[in-house]
C-alpha cells in the first residue's frame, strides 16, 4: 500500500533509500521516460508542497531524448530527496527544478544535470536540531544514490536571502546495452 506524501512522507522515502543504499550492489537498467518520471516526483510531494504554498516548476533547459536507460528508481528517490528537502525548509514561495544534458560521453552515455533552487528565502523555523541531523542522513544516503548512478549530490549554495541550490548528477543512456557497462568502475 502506498503511503501518503503528507503523512508518513519522510518515513517511507527514508525507508526506500536506505533500502536502496544496502543494496547498492544492485542496479536497475531500464529504459524510463524522463518527463514522466519527473512528473510523478511532482505528483508524490504535491500534497506537502500545496499545505506549504509552493509551487514546483519543472524548467527543461534543451530537449531531452524520449528514454533514457539507468535505476530509475533510484534517481527518482534522489529526485525526491533533494526536492523534499527544499520543500521541507521553505514556505510560500517556489521550487525550481532545472534539468539539463550537460555532455554527451562515449557511447551515447550523457551527464544528467538537475539543479533543485529555491526561489525565495529559506523558512526562519529551522531551530530543531533533530531536523539538521535527518538532513544530513538524508543527504548521505541520498550522495551515495546518485553515486551508485555515477553522478554526485553537491550544495551549489545556501544563503539565507536566497536560500539553497543543490545540484543532483547523473549518468544516463539513450542506449540500454552500453550503460551497465559504463557504470561499472
Amino acid at each position: 500500500m502506498r503511503r501518503g506524501v503528507t503523512v508518513g512522507y519522510s518515513e517511507s522515502i527514508n525507508e526506500a533509500t536506505a533500502l536502496m543504499v544496502e543494496n547498492e550492489n544492485y542496479f536497475e537498467n531500464t529504459e524510463f521516460s524522463l518527463s514522466t518520471l519527473l512528473n510523478e516526483v511532482v505528483e508524490e510531494l504535491l500534497p506537502l508542497a500545496t499545505t506549504k504554498f509552493v509551487k514546483i516548476n519543472i524548467i527543461n533547459h534543451q530537449k531531452m531524448p524520449s528514454t533514457l536507460s539507468s535505476d530509475p528508481m533510484r534517481l527518482k528517490l534522489v529526485l525526491l530527496n533533494i526536492i523534499g528537502n527544499a520543500l521541507k525548509f521553505v514556505q510560500d514561495t517556489e521550487i525550481d527544478v532545472f534539468v539539463e544534458c550537460k555532455a554527451t560521453l562515449s557511447n551515447n552515455i550523457k551527464l544528467l544535470q538537475v539543479t533543485v533552487q529555491e526561489s525565495k528565502t529559506i523558512k526562519k523555523d529551522l531551530s530543531l536540531g533533530r531536523q539538521f541531523g535527518e538532513f544530513r542522513l538524508e543527504l548521505y544516503q541520498t550522495k551515495r544514490m546518485a553515486r551508485v548512478l555515477g553522478g554526485d549530490v553537491v550544495l551549489k549554495f545556501s544563503t539565507p536571502d536566497l536560500g539553497a541550490s543543490f545540484v543532483a548528477t547523473f549518468l544516463v543512456n539513450d542506449n540500454a546495452d552500453n550503460f551497465a557497462s559504463a557504470l561499472i568502475h
